[in-house]
């Protein structure tokens, strides 16, 4: 079981990570000119939804560890599902408001996994 500290800490670190990487992108359109409200906003609703999708995942893997071998991979692939589809309902949603940059709030949603291998790189 992993302990409650290393999981607040992943989610921190994570956390941290996704805000450095939305500096940086928030960063690029100011560059570019391109920097407006919409952007802003595409930005914390991207990476909004990807942290909380990071957090799910780290919930679920700690919840199933409770169980059976059997029944942990049955909740692992459900929770991945439903999260992949939430993923998918989302960036449907930021390309549907008109209010909301459509390329800073998907660009947003990989954040967690560019935080992952820049932490994985990092921590060698």
């Amino acid at each position: 079981m992993i302990p409650e500290e290393k999981i607040n800490q992943e989610i921190k670190s994570m956390t941290l990570c996704v805000a450095g990487l939305s500096f940086i992108l928030t960063g690029v359109f100011v560059l570019m000119d391109k920097f407006s409200l919409s952007v802003l906003l595409g930005i914390a609703v991207g990476s909004a939804a990807s942290v909380g999708n990071f957090m799910l995942n780290i919930y679920t893997a700690k919840f199933s560890a409770k169980h059976d071998q059997k029944q942990a991979s049955s909740i692992v692939i459900l929770s991945k599902v439903i999260r992949i589809f939430l993923m998918g309902v989302i960036a449907y949603v930021i390309l549907l408001i008109p209010l909301l940059h459509d390329m800073s709030g998907i660009v947003a949603l990989f954040f967690p996994q560019i935080s992952r291998a820049i932490l994985y790189i990092t921590k060698r």
